[in-house]
């Protein structure tokens, strides 16, 4: 009776799901839709386009300027310390996902305490993904 339960259950759900999907994928087409009427709006004005041919100049410009300041080593050298230290702390943020799962899976709390006493709530985000 259980399993009847349980198959009634998980095929009501896939069925929630789908229709959500495709909820989802109409409202992308739909939003899509309107940013290219919105965007036109401003590929159709002239004044717009006139200024954005300014912006485009000025920001040519800015970007040299900011190769040039790049190629100072001691600025170069920071740069690349950063680039460093958000891989360290992408992998710690991965690390510390990973942990918490286990946590949740070994435990069955979704809630933990971390520095002097202060809670913290663990939250995983599911999200669907096309098969290749």
């Amino acid at each position: 009776m259980a399993d009847s339960q349980n198959n009634i259950a998980s095929l009501a759900l896939e069925g929630k799901i789908r229709r959500t999907h495709i909820l989802i994928e109409e409202a992308k087409e739909k939003l899509k839709e309107q940013r290219d009427m919105f965007k036109g709006a401003f590929e159709n004005d002239p004044v717009y386009q006139d200024h954005e041919g300014k912006h485009e100049e000025a920001r040519g410009i800015l970007l040299a300027t900011k190769k040039q300041i790049l190629k100072d080593p001691a600025v170069a050298s920071i740069e690349e310390r950063i680039k460093e230290m958000r891989l360290a702390l992408g992998q710690l943020q991965d690390s510390l996902s990973e942990d918490l799962q286990e946590y949740q899976n070994l435990t069955g709390e979704k809630v933990i305490e971390v520095d002097e006493g202060r809670l913290m709530e663990i939250v995983s985000k599911a999200r669907l993904i096309r098969r290749v």
